[in-house]
């Protein structure tokens, strides 16, 4: 269920994401991490994480882990009553420290 919200509130950020090739929809593709036919459209390595408030999705964020030395964020979506009070920050410290322990497993 909160990868259903946190799939709506980036597609209200980020309007509809298609591929230029497939018109596949990229959101929900990197969110589900669902194979793709094409070898050049792989969503393999793609993690959602969300940041929560009483129990409530604020914040969340589609990173993908190229290796063990590149992070990439392409996507993140606060929600409005949350703007301008550091929660995207919060979300991207969190995403550092989880990266940094990832690599040293």
């Amino acid at each position: 269920m909160k990868l259903v919200v946190a799939l709506d509130m980036l597609i209200k950020c980020f309007n509809l994401v298609k591929d230029r090739c497939t018109k596949i929809d990229m959101l929900y593709q990197a969110m589900y991490i669902l194979g793709s036919k094409f070898r050049w459209l792989s969503y393999e390595g793609f993690y959602t994480i969300v940041l929560e408030k009483d129990g409530e999705i604020i914040s969340t964020a589609l990173l993908r882990i190229h290796g063990t030395k590149v992070v990439e964020v392409p996507f993140v979506s606060t929600l409005l009553d949350y703007g301008k009070q550091g929660v995207t920050h919060h979300l991207v410290s969190v995403m550092v420290l989880a990266s940094v322990k990832w690599r040293s497993q």
